[in-house]
């Protein structure tokens, strides 16, 4: 028999599970409101808009897929051509790093895409590595697509997809995905899908709007429109405690534990 003996594991800036049953297509289709849009509900001097995002997870494979597609409005906006993907080097790996672009008035495009490592933190037993990358033939009016698959090393434990055979006797959580759902630049639509165990469902907490709930069936969804932009400013508090995001665990019960771990999460499934 095996015995766990574990205190509450917090972990949130990093995620051991991702991946999809039912993979975003390569390049959806883009419709022609899209193409004929010419500035942002956030106003008319928005220098780009975020149209879509889809972001994909699943804790059984380890893998999880990202795909954003934003239009650029004005000269300024084109400095969103430049991207960075943040993940922990030794826990993660990116794979098939994709752009595509429409000139406006063109055809779609599939574009090279060169990722460059960045350095961002750094402790002796941690770094935090950024794969930056620049999307060619940025310009007012056209639409960049990027999509990107992160590959993780470690996983979720099994004993939470299946604890027969354990003796628990502690309270245990276990982090998973977090979703950011609020960006920099306001967000016509997201959509965000994670496939949890096979009959388990994970706990969640986070900072969203009321609206912006997480539906469990066999998956956790979340679909999101109309996010307004999240602007730093000076002395304002951290991002954390300001822009909506998502935070999964998995909890192992024991000795009446379920009511204190559906105290700490600010929403329970």
């Amino acid at each position: 028999m095996k015995r766990i003996r574990a205190l509450l594991w917090i972990l949130i800036a990093t995620t051991f599970a991702a991946g999809a049953q039912n993979p975003i297509p390569a390049w959806p289709t883009i419709p022609p409101e899209d193409l004929a849009l010419k500035e942002s509900p956030a106003g008319k001097n928005a220098p780009a808009i975020i149209l879509d995002r889809r972001v994909e997870s699943d804790d059984n494979t380890g893998v999880e897929t990202h795909y954003e597609r934003l239009k650029i409005l004005t000269k300024e906006g084109t400095k969103y051509a430049d991207g960075q993907i943040l993940y922990n080097e030794k826990r993660a790996e990116v794979l098939d790093a994709r752009a595509r672009v429409t000139p406006p008035g063109g055809a779609p495009a599939e574009v090279p895409v060169e990722l460059y490592d960045k350095v961002v933190a750094k402790a002796r037993r941690l770094q935090v590595t950024m794969k930056v990358f620049t999307i060619p033939g940025a310009e007012p009016g056209a639409i960049l697509e990027y999509r990107y698959t992160l590959r993780y090393k470690e996983k979720v434990p099994q004993v939470f997809a299946d604890s027969r055979g354990y003796i628990i006797d502690r309270a245990v959580s276990y982090p998973t995905f977090r979703w950011d759902v609020q960006q920099e630049l306001f967000t016509r639509h997201a959509y965000f899908v994670l496939h949890p165990f096979k009959g388990v469902l994970p706990r969640w907490s986070g900072l969203v709007r009321p609206a912006h709930k997480v539906q469990f069936d066999t998956a956790g969804v979340l679909e999101v429109r109309d996010v307004p932009g999240y602007q730093e400013e000076e002395y304002s508090l951290p991002g954390d405690t300001q822009k909506e995001w998502v935070q999964f665990f998995y909890t192992l019960d024991v000795f009446g534990a379920e009511s204190y771990w559906s105290s700490v999460s600010m929403t329970s499934n």
